[in-house]
């Protein structure tokens, strides 16, 4: 028994993590998710769920794309956002000044790729959109996470691409304040109490 309530506090620590942490999600072809006739569209998929209509004709700096999820959410979260350009010529993302705490990869493709923070503790990702062929995404990540992958799939299949291909401009990241993954010594923490908490019990029970 002592065993197994260690074991069960050892995986709720690391559920927490998991959750805050967060991975990409590769493409994977025939499953019906971001495919093109059974075809996988690109490596990854949107870890995030597209949570608005498809804009285009738009800016898409940080204060439009807030301003958006401002409109559908409220502002009782002050947002803050960062943004990374795209560079076709060396297939890579560039941080837009002044975000330091944002930043994402491409594929060689450049249609799909990952996203993470930088900072510490690491803020945790609510939403992200992604600028591509003149049109915006903008997609809600619940729960919210420190890393995770984009596509232009969505984007794609509504037709914005001059071509085969469907190459991103930028992505922007948005955080609400004060939500971040905790720190290694809150986990330990957390871990060590829950030990502690099954521990007591026993003592109690004899």
């Amino acid at each position: 028994m002592k065993n197994l309530k260690l074991i069960l506090a050892m995986f709720l620590v690391l559920a927490l993590a998991g959750t805050a942490f967060g991975a990409p999600i590769l493409n994977v072809a025939g499953d019906g998710i971001e495919d093109i006739d059974g075809e996988a569209f690109s490596t990854y998929i949107n870890s995030g769920d597209l949570d608005f209509d498809i804009m285009t004709g738009v800016t898409p700096t940080i204060a439009y794309i807030i301003s958006v999820i401002e409109d559908k959410y409220g502002d009782m979260y002050e947002f803050s956002g960062g943004k990374v350009e795209y560079d076709e010529d060396t297939g890579s993302f560039t941080q837009e000044s002044p975000n330091d705490w944002f930043d994402a990869d491409a594929v060689a493709d450049g249609q799909s790729g990952t996203w993470w923070t930088t900072d510490s503790p690491q803020s945790l990702i609510s939403f992200y959109s992604v600028f591509a062929g003149g049109g915006l995404a903008i997609y809600k990540v619940d729960p919210a996470e420190a890393h995770g992958s984009w596509s232009t799939y969505d984007l794609f299949v509504e037709g914005f691409h001059p071509g085969a291909d469907l190459e991103v401009s930028n992505i922007v990241g948005v955080r609400k304040p004060g939500v971040s993954v905790p720190e290694p010594a809150t986990m330990l923490l957390l871990g060590t109490s829950l030990f502690g908490l099954a521990l007591v019990r026993r003592r109690f029970k004899k």
